[in-house]
């Protein structure tokens, strides 16, 4: 398994006196400097970021966020204010963006949730009760149903096991359980389904895709895709993308974020914001690997003036 390697770390001999100074000059009289403003947030890290936020009120005697707001416009101004929110808020605002009010977005949660280890899920719990004074698990409930409702409750009880271990022999032994439940027989037997993919650890799950070759003749995503449909399916290739490969999961989003006719600017932001701290270093290496160009060369093409400019300096 290769080291996970971020592209943004918490700043050596951090001076936030010094960083809401220049954040206040750039902002000062007619006119913002954008590139100062880039200079200090790009290279900090969230919570250094937090720091800056209440550090430019005790100074200046005005919010930050609110001052960023009137001084900036269009992609630019969304991406600085993700950037301002810990990763785990800027989740918590998109699961409850996706439950509130008529309808749920379903691929919103399948795309908060199923994409998560247990450590990101008690944060996006905890950044959801602290934000919305709710429980996420709650309004998931509430706004889900049947089996779609199974994953993502069963996701965010952290039953997932926390273990890299790989057992080999429960591996085939659950491959075949998977077959069993689904190819191998007229119907299928979601519990089954969901019990494994949910429960079980990603190395685990890999192993078990492994095996499923071997017993089926062909890749598990097939399975998934032959015997499940609409959200149920989306939530089983999710947790299945993310189990084969954390990195290329998060390569495939941005590309398809910037490909075709316009640029997905949302979805883009938040891919990159929330793998910053993470592994931006090893998905670049991964887009680079899979689509013969490097993720600077994407961004640089599809984007323009300061967003670009900012998101360049945050995955550098």
């Amino acid at each position: 398994m290769a080291t996970n390697k971020p592209t943004v770390v918490p700043v050596d001999h951090f001076d936030p006196a010094e960083d809401c100074r220049r954040l206040h000059k750039a902002m000062a009289g007619m006119g913002t400097n954008e590139k100062a403003l880039i200079e200090v947030l790009a290279k900090r890290s969230a919570a250094q970021r937090q720091i800056l936020i209440k550090k430019y009120e005790e100074e200046y005697k005005k919010p930050l966020i609110k001052t960023l707001q009137k001084e900036l416009r269009g992609d630019f101004e969304k991406l600085v204010l993700a950037c301002m929110d810990l990763p785990a808020v800027m989740e918590a605002k998109k699961a409850q963006k996706a439950t509130k009010g008529m309808g749920t977005n379903e691929a919103a949660l399948v795309d908060v949730v199923c994409t998560k280890n247990n450590t990101e899920i008690e944060k996006l719990k905890a950044a959801y009760q602290l934000v919305f004074e709710r429980s996420l698990i709650e309004d998931v409930r509430r706004d889900t149903s049947g089996d779609f409702q199974k994953v993502l409750l069963t996701i965010l009880r952290c039953e997932r096991s926390d273990s890299d271990k790989v057992d080999e022999e429960e591996a085939e032994v659950e491959a075949k359980a998977l077959f069993k439940a689904g190819e191998g027989k007229r119907g299928t037997d979601e519990n089954v389904f969901t019990e494994i993919l949910c429960k079980r650890n990603f190395c685990q799950l890999r192993e078990i895709f492994k095996q499923y070759e071997k017993v089926a003749g062909h890749d598990f995503e097939k399975a998934v895709k032959s015997e499940t449909s609409g959200d149920l399916q989306k939530a089983y290739s999710t947790i299945v993308s993310v189990a084969k490969g954390v990195h290329e999961y998060y390569a495939d989003k941005m590309e398809a974020s910037m490909k075709g006719m316009g640029t997905k600017e949302d979805a883009l932001i938040r891919y990159i914001v929330l793998r910053l701290e993470v592994d931006m270093v090893n998905i670049k290496e991964k887009y680079h690997q899979k689509f013969n160009k490097t993720l600077e060369q994407a961004i640089t093409k599809e984007t323009s003036g300061d967003f670009r400019a900012m998101l360049l300096e945050l995955i550098s």
